[in-house]
């Protein structure tokens, strides 16, 4: 019996860029709310992937230092499995996209090892 097919996909791309992400007023609120564009990943990515189980798309990416968004590729066929990797995914507005979900506990010192592994 062969493997699943998985497809691994990062949140690293679907940051907004530095000036959307950040703010002096109410901080950590702030980079909750507006770190991430899920409802682009979502819509232009896992959702249809999820539905038809390939996709071909290409989207605004950036990453953590980029101050503007460049065109990133994305192409999956014939997927078994979706593996999300993004912080903030147990948000309440985005659950019901999974069928499964796996918090870790651990401590910070292990998370940040974790981190740059």
């Amino acid at each position: 019996m062969s493997g699943y097919r998985v497809a691994l996909i990062s949140v690293d791309g679907w940051l907004r860029l530095p000036h959307e992400r950040f703010s002096t007023v109410d901080p950590a609120r702030h980079f909750y709310t507006h770190a991430i564009r899920f409802e682009e990943m979502f819509a232009q990515l896992i959702v249809p992937l999820r539905q038809r189980r390939c996709i071909d798309v290409e989207i605004d990416f950036a990453e953590e230092t980029a101050t503007a968004y460049r065109r990133e590729r994305y192409r999956f066929a014939d997927v078994d499995v979706i593996l999300l990797e993004v912080i903030f995914l147990l948000k309440r507005a985005y659950r019901y996209h999974y069928d499964l979900s796996i918090w870790i506990e651990c401590n910070f010192e292990t998370a940040l090892r974790h981190a740059y592994l």
